[in-house]
């Protein structure tokens, strides 16, 4: 009976220590198995820290320019923008020259003052100037039926001032004669009977709430 307590004293004690160099070789393989990949995290940490450290605010905005400036060039020629900033100012943020060169100049003010018949623009749709949108409204064009009555407009054609047809119906009234339009309730001085015209009123032109900006269109 001794001995057969001596033999199981043994067995669990063989047992214990080939658990424990099992688990010491399997923990060492994992740690020399990911060695590597540990050394390429930390060098690419390090990278970053070192970049961060490099870069100063003003090449970050450089970068920042760059993205900005590779957006912009997938918008299409003829592209029209609403801008607060003068020509000169939009001009150096975009990266163009100021006064414009038709050959190079990405964006040029839309005021059908400078030629462009060498600029992309130009030779796309045969056009010499840009349009004059200086005081404009910009207006969708009437395709398949729109809000504009006019079928037959042109892009980048203005349209005149109007008004929709209408009309008031006036009474005959009294009026005096000596004074423009002015109703006359006295019963003295000159009078007459006939059709009443109003006074003028407004100002020189017809238009709704607005916001001066400056048009911009690509022509490069």
């Amino acid at each position: 009976m001794a001995k057969e307590s001596k033999n199981t004293i043994i067995v669990a004690i063989i047992s214990a220590v080939s658990a424990v160099v099992i688990a010491l070789i399997t923990t060492f393989g994992t740690i020399l198995f990911a060695a590597p990949g540990v050394e390429i995290v930390k060098d690419d940490l390090k990278g970053i820290s070192d970049l961060k450290k490099e870069m100063n605010l003003q090449e970050i905005k450089k970068e920042l320019e760059r993205i900005s400036d590779f957006k912009l060039a997938y918008l299409p020629v003829g592209t029209i923008v609403a801008s607060l900033l003068s020509p000169s100012l939009f001009a150096d943020e975009v990266g163009d020259t100021y006064p414009y060169n038709p050959k190079e100049s990405k964006w040029i003010l839309a005021d059908a003052q400078t030629e462009i018949a060498t600029s992309q623009y130009g030779k796309l749709l045969d056009k010499q100037f840009t349009p004059d949108l200086r005081g404009m409204f910009l207006r969708g064009m009437n395709v398949k039926g729109g809000a504009d009555p006019n079928n037959n407009r042109k892009v980048g054609i203005p349209q005149d001032d109007d008004f929709k047809k209408h009309s008031h119906i006036i009474g005959e009234t009294w009026y005096n004669e000596g004074t423009r339009g002015e109703r006359y309730e006295q019963d003295t001085g000159p009078v007459k009977k006939g059709n009443f015209r109003t006074l003028e009123e407004g100002g020189d032109e017809t238009r709704p709430k607005n916001v001066a900006v400056y048009f911009y269109i690509k022509i490069n």
